[in-house]
C-alpha cells in the first residue's frame, strides 16, 4: 500500500483530564485549536466524557451531547466506551444492563455519525482466567451481532490489565471472534510488556480501529524523546496490513499536561501520510 493511502489521524478527548475541561463542548473546542478536524469520543462512566448510563436514562443529555458534538465540526472516528455493568461480571442481570446502555451508545453513535466503537474486553485480576476468557469471547459474539443491527463495527481493546493483555491471548481471541468483532490496536500495551512492532503484527489484520501514544519497556506512557515506539515504522506497519481507518492520539490522565508530545506525535504522524480529512 503506499503511503498516499488513506489513514485519518484525530486525537482522544481523553488528552485532556476532565478537570481541566469538565465540559465536553470546551474539549472539543481545544482539540480543533490544535488543528485536528476528527476527534476519537471518550464515554467511560464515571471516568471521561460521557456517561453511557445518561445516555439511556435522560432523553435531554442524549440530545443535548448529539447537539454539541454536531455543532463542534468535528468528526467523530469512534467512541472509547466502557458502562456501568462491567463485561466480566458473570451475573447475566448485570450484562442485560450492560447491553441495554451498549444498544443507546449505538443508537447515539448514529445519531453523531460514527460507525466505529471500541469496547474494553474484561479486567481479569482476581478472576479464573479461562472461564472469563470464553465468557469475553461469548459476550463479543453477542455483542458484535447487536452492533451490525446499527451498521456499526465493534471492536475489543488490546489492552493492558485485559483479557487479551498477552499477545497470545489476544491473537486467541481474534481468531475467535474475528467473524464478529474487530480489534483496536494500541501498541503501547505491547511495548510496554517489552515487545516490539513487529511482534504485534498478527494482530493487525483484525483491526478495526488504533490508537496512539508512545511507550516503552515498563511504561504504557512515554514522551516522544525517550519513547521506544518508532512512529515511521508503526505507520509502515499498518499500510502493509492494508489498515485504512483511523488513528487517534490518545495520551491521557495528563500525561501530557502541556501537550508537547500530541502534537510532536500528530506532527510526526502527518509527515507519514497520515491526513487530516
Amino acid at each position: 500500500m503506499s503511503k498516499d493511502s488513506r489513514i485519518v489521524l484525530s486525537c482522544s478527548t481523553l488528552v485532556y483530564k476532565l478537570d481541566r475541561f469538565p465540559n465536553l463542548q470546551d474539549n472539543l473546542n481545544a482539540i480543533k485549536e490544535m488543528g485536528f478536524k476528527a476527534v476519537d469520543l471518550a464515554a467511560f462512566e464515571n471516568w471521561q466524557n460521557i456517561n453511557p448510563s445518561m445516555l439511556l436514562k435522560s432523553p435531554d443529555f442524549f440530545n443535548a451531547t448529539v447537539d454539541v458534538i454536531k455543532n463542534s465540526g468535528l468528526k467523530v472516528t469512534g467512541i472509547n466506551a466502557g458502562f456501568s455493568e462491567k463485561i466480566e461480571d458473570p451475573s447475566e442481570e448485570a450484562f442485560t444492563r450492560y447491553t441495554q446502555e451498549f444498544r443507546k451508545l449505538l443508537e447515539f453513535s448514529n445519531a453523531i455519525g460514527c460507525d466505529v466503537v471500541t469496547i474494553q474486553a474484561g479486567n481479569y485480576r482476581d478472576m479464573d482466567f479461562d472461564p472469563l476468557f470464553e465468557r469475553i469471547a461469548q459476550r463479543a459474539e453477542i455483542l458484535g451481532g447487536i452492533a451490525s443491527e446499527y451498521n456499526i463495527s465493534l471492536n475489543l481493546e488490546g489492552h493492558y490489565g485485559s483479557t487479551l493483555e498477552k499477545l497470545d491471548n489476544a491473537v486467541k481471541m481474534m481468531e475467535r471472534v474475528g467473524r464478529y468483532v474487530g480489534f483496536t490496536y494500541d501498541p503501547s500495551h505491547y511495548i510496554m510488556q517489552g515487545l516490539t512492532l513487529e511482534d504485534t503484527r498478527p494482530l493487525v489484520s483484525y483491526t478495526g480501529q488504533v490508537h496512539i501514544r508512545n511507550a516503552k519497556a515498563g511504561r504504557m506512557q512515554a514522551d516522544m524523546e525517550t519513547g521506544e515506539i518508532d512512529i515511521a515504522e508503526f505507520v509502515r506497519l499498518l499500510r502493509e496490513e492494508n489498515y485504512e481507518g483511523s488513528v487517534a492520539i490518545e495520551y491521557f490522565n495528563g500525561f501530557d499536561a502541556d501537550l508537547t508530545n500530541t502534537l510532536e506525535l500528530r506532527d510526526k504522524l502527518l509527515a507519514e501520510g497520515l491526513v487530516l480529512i
